[in-house]
């Protein structure tokens, strides 16, 4: 049923099954799946989809892609929208010590993700000419022209766009 609802775009039912797919909770344990169904749910504003996508990009849980900008970026993203501590430790905490790990050129890198209240498809597709579209195995942004994805590495020639 969660599949059921996060296809027809319920960002709690995304949510949900994005977590079920990182746990391996019922469902074998998938961080491609995982990253697309809680990127859908958090782009939508579910705070614990933002605040799930930020663990596992700082590399908590054995996800192997860490990527300290995209989790600062979806910590900041999550206190915005006033999700809740999980542990003990606030969502500001949490994107502090994230900071504290890295350089300020990838505190400015992951302001910029950012993008200052925009969505992070509107601030990618700021610059004239920049035609975006999401990876089909990790969910990130790429170009639509792109022969091989930035972020996992995978080649999408051939690919249908989603």
């Amino acid at each position: 049923w969660y599949r059921m609802s996060a296809e027809q775009g319920y960002a709690e039912a995304q949510s949900s099954l994005g977590i079920r797919y990182a746990s391996g909770e019922s469902i074998p344990q998938d961080y491609s799946e995982a990253v697309k169904w809680l990127r859908r749910a958090a782009e939508q504003g579910d705070a614990t989809a933002q605040f799930r996508l930020s663990v596992m990009y700082s590399g908590a849980g054995g996800f192997p892609e860490a990527n300290l900008p995209l989790a600062y970026m979806w910590a900041e993203r999550a206190a915005a929208s006033g999700a809740t501590p999980l542990g003990g430790v606030s969502i500001s905490e949490f994107r502090d010590t994230l900071a504290a790990q890295m350089t300020s050129a990838k505190i400015g890198e992951a302001q910029n993700l950012t993008g200052h209240g925009q969505t992070r498809v509107e601030a990618a597709a700021t610059p004239v000419g920049r035609v975006e579209r999401e990876c089909p195995y990790c969910a990130e942004l790429i170009l639509v022209k792109a022969r091989v994805c930035k972020h996992c590495g995978r080649d999408v020639i051939g690919v249908p766009i989603l």
